[in-house]
């Protein structure tokens, strides 16, 4: 019988990795998962991950934790003039797909959290994006699941002598 963590995780040898740092703003009327999906097609790194990010938002659907892969609709759309704070947004970007989730505090301290699947910039959004160097993310469907779910590969093709280099930035 196989362990649970050979069935259940997946892991690449552990690596001396470097992870890099950069910073963008969405403006108002940008929506959120666009915004950053065009971000992360720019930058030349393949393994993105969400630092931190404070803003406000509007037109807001969450998918609700509920969902499975017989009920990927368990969504909650909120009114376009609701607004919401962003207390926290973490996730993975690669080139193939984004995978966010995010807790929004309404205008009478509740708050609502899940799978981010639409909300659009109200006043600003400021986002802290960081990378891997050595390791690559990759979005490929798991059956189990019903979901695209989060690969992760060693870099091919990386000249480790220069990893890490302070000019290297994620956009570098």
């Amino acid at each position: 019988m196989a362990s649970p963590s050979s069935t259940f995780l997946s892991l690449p040898p552990p690596l001396p990795t470097v992870a890099l740092h950069t910073a963008l703003r969405l403006p108002p009327d940008v929506e959120i998962y666009t915004g950053l999906k065009s971000a992360a097609a720019l930058l030349p790194r393949q393994s993105l991950f969400v630092t931190t990010a404070v803003g406000s938002v509007h037109t807001v659907t969450l998918r609700l934790a509920n969902a499975s892969r017989h009920n990927k609709n368990a969504m909650k759309t909120f009114p376009a003039d609701e607004r919401f704070e962003v207390l926290s947004l973490v996730g993975t970007l690669s080139r193939d797909g984004v995978h966010l989730h995010v807790s929004l505090g309404d205008a009478d301290g509740k708050v609502w959290g899940g799978h981010l699947v639409k909300a659009t910039v109200y006043t600003t959004l400021e986002v802290v994006l960081g990378c891997f160097t050595e390791l690559q993310f990759e979005r490929v469907y798991d059956d189990r699941t019903g979901f695209k779910e989060l690969r992760v590969r060693e870099k091919a093709g990386q000249n480790k002598a220069t990893m890490g280099t302070v000019g290297v930035a994620c956009a570098g």
